[in-house]
């Protein structure tokens, strides 16, 4: 099987595509590839796809998201070859990171915002995302504020109270590493200015108008549900994970998802 290989470069690929593109052909596969330049702009890579196109449509593409969304669609789809592309390169990396972070604990069923979710679950997903940061990067402080706390799983059942989440949220943050004596519950209105100091976290559900309102210089901002933190903390937990790691499992899910039957 042939794939045609299409991302704009950055750090990360610069690092880490070279190990993609081994595994793909380790396993038999051959390979093209168009790596566009960082600074080069979305219009002109569209351009270059379609101008393009018919000198691939054999192959099984595999896109970066700014390639992606650089495709033009028509009746069929994008060009109508939607079933020929096989992934997403950042897919691929996020689900490598994810691994590592959250082992078996990277599934489904952990980023669902439905009421069935497990609280122990999400509880240990949670504190295993705050194991990974390294401790240079550890909050000198965190603000954990309950506004809106339940309105996502694992707290939006009818037995929780925002005091009570914000609780179970203190304990993962321990349980993570950060020391209890840092965690601060907010339990009445607070000058969002006055905890926007380098070193802090502060932690409220997506659905408070203050986390897409006010913009942060300086703490960090933390999203909950849990989809959200660790969309939210994944980068941060990246600076503490090796290079070998992350190249061991991205060969991992390539011989995975494309081994030739």
């Amino acid at each position: 099987m042939k794939f045609f290989v299409i991302y704009r470069q950055n750090d990360l690929f610069i690092e880490y595509m070279s190990v993609i593109i081994c595994a793909l052909e380790s396993l038999g596969h051959e390979v093209e590839q168009q790596v566009f330049a960082a600074n080069v702009e979305s219009h002109e890579i569209k351009r270059w796809i379609e101008s393009s196109k018919a000198k691939f449509m054999g192959c099984k593409w595999l896109l970066d998201d700014t390639c992606w969304s650089a495709f033009p669609y028509n009746e069929g789809g994008k060009f109508g070859i939607t079933s020929s592309i096989s992934s997403r390169i950042d897919t691929i990396f996020n689900e490598a990171v994810g691994r590592i972070i959250l082992g078996e604990l990277y599934d489904q069923e952990t980023f669902n915002e439905g009421t069935s979710i497990n609280t122990e679950r999400i509880g240990r997903a949670f504190s295993l995302a705050v194991k990974h940061v390294p401790e240079s990067e550890h909050p000198t402080r965190v603000y954990i504020d309950k506004h809106c706390i339940c309105d996502h799983a694992p707290f939006n059942s009818s037995n929780t109270n925002s005091s009570k989440a914000a609780s179970d949220v203190k304990e993962w943050l321990v349980a993570g590493g950060i020391p209890d004596e840092a965690i601060q519950i907010i339990e009445e209105g607070v000058l969002l200015s006055e905890i926007d100091q380098q070193g802090y976290w502060f932690i409220a559900d997506r659905h408070f108008a203050h986390t897409r309102d006010f913009n942060f210089q300086n703490a960090r901002m933390l999203r909950l549900p849990f989809v959200n933190f660790y969309e939210d903390i994944q980068g941060v937990a990246l600076i503490g994970i090796g290079s070998e790691a992350i190249k061991a499992v991205l060969t991992e899910i390539i011989e995975e998802e494309f081994r030739q039957g």
